[in-house]
Parts: C-alpha cells; sequence; structure tokens
C-alpha cells in the first residue's frame, strides 16, 4: 500500500470590496476591513480552476500535471478561508502560483498563504485559530445571531477530513 504525502495550506483571500485603505498617516498605511460582505459566488471548483491555471501559467505545462491533485477542501466566504490538500512534492509550486494570483473571476484579490500543515487535523487546528482570531479583531457585536455564525462555521471546519 503506497502512502500518499500531502500538504494542507491554509489560505485567507482579500478582495477588494474588504480592504478599504485609509489615507496615509506619516509613513504607516493601514488597512481597515469592511463590515459588508457582499458575496463573491466564487465556489471550491473555481478557485481550484483558478489556482490549476496559476500553475499553468508560472511554471507550463508539465507543471500543471503535477498539480491535478489539489483539492480545495474548504472554502468559507464570511470569513475568506480557504483549506487545500496538495501533493508534498508540488506544495512549493502551489504555493508561489497563489501569490501570483491576483485576479479571480474578474475580481481583485490578495491571496496569501496562512500555514501550511501536514495532516488534516493541524489544517483544522490552525483554521479554528484563524477564525478565532477574526472574530476577536473583526469587534463583532456579542449578539446571538453572529455567534450562532461562528458556530456553523467552527462545524464545518471541523468536519473536513
Amino acid at each position: 500500500m503506497v502512502r500518499h504525502k500531502t500538504r494542507w495550506l491554509l489560505l485567507r483571500l482579500d478582495f477588494e470590496h474588504n480592504v478599504l485603505r485609509l489615507p496615509e498617516v506619516g509613513a504607516n498605511r493601514k488597512r481597515r476591513r469592511r463590515d459588508d460582505d457582499s458575496g463573491t459566488g466564487l465556489t471550491k471548483k473555481d478557485l481550484a480552476k483558478c489556482i490549476r491555471d496559476s500553475v499553468a501559467s508560472s511554471f507550463g505545462i508539465a507543471a500543471s500535471g503535477i498539480a491535478q491533485d489539489l483539492q480545495v477542501r474548504l472554502y468559507d466566504e464570511s470569513s475568506r478561508l480557504v483549506i487545500i490538500r496538495v501533493a508534498r512534492d508540488s506544495c512549493d509550486m502551489v504555493r508561489v502560483a497563489i501569490c501570483f494570483t491576483t485576479v479571480i473571476q474578474g475580481k481583485s484579490v490578495a491571496a496569501s498563504v496562512v500555514s501550511v500543515n501536514g495532516s488534516a487535523r493541524t489544517a483544522k487546528r490552525a483554521a479554528l485559530l484563524e477564525l478565532r482570531q477574526n472574530f476577536r479583531q473583526e469587534n463583532f457585536s456579542m449578539d446571538k445571531k453572529s455567534l450562532v455564525a461562528l458556530e456553523e462555521r467552527l462545524n464545518m471546519i471541523q468536519k473536513i477530513e
């Protein structure tokens, strides 16, 4: 029996409408996230296709064949977190291709790799930690609706296999 060695990438997608640039204050340029989440309409298949296309354009057709094992396991539209499973050998190529991705379906995006993990269990931990940090930073009100939404996202992440 052959064991497939994979890596799990946790990504954050920052779309143009989610980031508001404030005027420069001295040398520091601050960024603040907006509360309005106008839906992006992206699916897991759209993200996987975009990343495969980026690998092909960055490294050629031979590398795109290697990246066919890429799977988008989670895409949470409201928190903009993505978990991708990729073969260990092509992990570095996929990371570079993700950094080169600036447009997804005609929408400007800044994709960043938050963490690289060796198993689904550690990827879940990283995603849960990131989600909790986002919840604290966004200054959400502690009303029942926002807590229920957070709980649903946490359950969605825990169901990943």
